[in-house]
């Protein structure tokens, strides 16, 4: 039995598992080695679909399944299977429609399944779409509103995201919720799509017990995934109104936030 037996410890990837340029500093690396060595389950949260997260998951060490789609979804890339989804209510894609006639720079997408579409493309969506080596399917609404959509990822200059929330604020969701999960990205998820609930049915399929689930993040995306866990962290760099919510404050993403905070968890393991 190794110190982390029993333990499933997940963490977000941009701004806590890797830094702000994308890179994914050694000692995290070496930490997670060491707590699978040790029998602890790791995986990752991410925000990104399947085509996307699949980049990253490929990179990085792991032996558990990870959340995608901000807690959309499980999803199992040894099967290519989602091991639990969630679906947006029709009444999303009501908003989806009302957003598109009232805000024209909005640039749109949604995931559905494995695929990604873009059903309005911005300069904002399309600089994400290049960043993240992504190759989407471009359609009009009336071509998705028959699929099931799983999330909507709402992209523009801030400008015209934070007039979209004041006008989404005034507004009674049926189903579904929104999330500012970047300065530009503002998300539409189904009620029960969120980091925390997907980390509670991750921890339910792999029988590890709540009090044995440790949790890192970074921003508001994240708040469920912490408040959700037996054990969690926000990085150095997160906001400040976060952290109080956190059990303990890693380092720096740029200094190995995940690699602190097992070493944290050591500290925790062997006190015990």
């Amino acid at each position: 039995m190794g110190l982390f037996s029993g333990t499933l410890l997940i963490s977000d990837i941009d701004g806590t598992l890797i830094t702000y340029k994308g890179e994914l500093p050694k000692n995290n690396i070496e930490a997670i080695e060491y707590y699978i060595s040790e029998g602890g389950l790791f995986t990752l949260a991410t925000g990104r679909g399947v085509p996307s997260a699949r980049r990253y998951i490929n990179k990085i060490v792991h032996n558990c399944p990870p959340v995608i789609m901000n807690g959309g979804a499980i999803y199992d890339f040894e099967s290519e299977s989602f091991l639990w989804v969630k679906k947006l209510p029709d009444s999303a894609k009501d908003c989806v429609k009302n957003i598109m006639e009232k805000f024209p720079q909005m640039g749109i997408q949604v995931y559905c399944d494995k695929s990604l579409y873009v059903i309005r493309d911005s300069v904002t969506c399309q600089n994400m779409v290049s960043h993240e080596k992504l190759e989407p399917i471009f359609a009009a609404f009336e071509d998705i509103s028959d699929k099931d959509w799983n999330k909507v990822l709402c992209l523009a200059p801030l400008e015209f995201v934070l007039e979209m929330i004041e006008y989404l604020d005034k507004t009674e969701p049926d189903g579904f919720y929104f999330c500012r999960t970047q300065v530009e990205y503002y998300e539409i998820m189904a009620i029960g799509a969120d980091k925390g609930n997907a980390l509670k049915r991750l921890a339910e399929i792999k029988g590890i017990k709540h009090e044995n689930t440790f949790a890192i993040g970074d921003y508001y995306n994240d708040a469920a995934l912490i408040e959700g866990a037996g054990y969690s962290s926000y990085t150095e760099n997160a906001p400040d109104e976060l952290k109080k919510d956190a059990d303990y404050i890693s380092a720096h993403c740029s200094d190995g936030a995940v690699a602190d905070f097992i070493e944290h968890l050591r500290g925790k393991m062997l006190s015990y």
